[in-house]
């Protein structure tokens, strides 16, 4: 077990930093600007905002749907504010939005209210992911950042190290959990009802990992140390009689969580030295 974590570990991240770097080198590191902040906008819209009342609703079809299909569009627009005066960003923000929408439907419809397994969940994300890639086909693509705004909004908004951190951490954290469930049902046949503790303690363990690796040098040395917290917490909720699992302090439930959690920090890792984003 541990040998095929490190292996998907390794090989995950290997992977994903090759796809970024030849990705950046056809496309152009200059022609990434409005890409990034319609990814962000993607991941925000599809987990932050995505409530469990909204997920569990998706599963009676369009009711569900369109309400997160509207979601995802706000937060197309909201990412897109310095351009709303295109016409051609609103239409393909309503291409963007309709492809979400016919996506999740026939998703729904296939799975015919059963679990989706982990393969389906990255086929998923990987095709909503590719509608938005379909901006570089457009002249949305030579969109500048906005000179002419000023203040820290508009710092946030220019600057591409924040996005891609704040893209990564989405993944680690919301995205991550979800790939823990998924992976745990479609590969070890088992499944665990995470306690609202249990998911945000995991999400908070992932976004620690994440931004270390943000800073780099001596501050790896801490990542260890932060996957130990979990023990001296665990014993803190048995004395206080807390309902906490022992699968909170498995190997396999830190292996999971650790592996997420180093993907996304190695990608980021990587990504900066190479001054492919200022």
């Amino acid at each position: 077990m541990i040998n095929i974590v490190i292996y998907c570990s390794q090989g995950l991240t290997n992977l994903m930093h090759e796809c970024i770097i030849v990705g950046i080198k056809i496309i152009g590191a200059k022609n990434m600007f409005i890409f990034l902040r319609l990814l962000l906008a993607h991941f925000i819209g599809d987990f932050p905002l995505q409530s469990n009342s909204i997920y569990k609703l998706k599963y009676r079809g369009l009711k569900g749907i369109v309400p997160h299909s509207v979601i995802i569009a706000g937060s197309l627009i909201l990412f897109s504010w310095p351009y709303l005066k295109l016409p051609g960003l609103w239409g393909f923000i309503c291409v963007v939005t309709i492809a979400h929408l016919l996506q999740d439907w026939m998703k729904m419809v296939w799975k015919k209210g059963q679990k989706e397994n982990f393969c389906q969940y990255l086929l998923d994300q990987f095709l909503h992911i590719g509608v938005i890639a379909t901006v570089f086909l457009t002249g949305l693509k030579n969109l500048k950042p906005p000179e002419q705004a000023v203040g820290k909004l508009a710092s946030f908004y220019n600057t591409d190290k924040i996005i891609v951190c704040l893209i990564l951490l989405i993944v680690a954290t919301y995205n991550g959990n979800y790939m823990i469930e998924t992976f745990k049902y479609t590969f070890l046949k088992t499944r665990h009802n995470y306690t609202l503790f249990e998911s945000w303690y995991g999400m908070f363990e992932r976004a620690m990992i994440v931004l270390i690796f943000l800073y780099g040098g001596v501050f790896l040395m801490i990542i260890p140390f932060v996957f130990c917290l979990r023990f001296p917490v665990y014993r803190v909720a048995l004395k206080n009689k807390l309902d906490l699992s022992e699968e909170f302090v498995s190997f396999l439930e830190i292996s999971l969580s650790g592996t997420i959690a180093l993907a996304a920090g190695i990608i980021l890792y990587l990504i900066e030295p190479s001054g492919s984003f200022s």
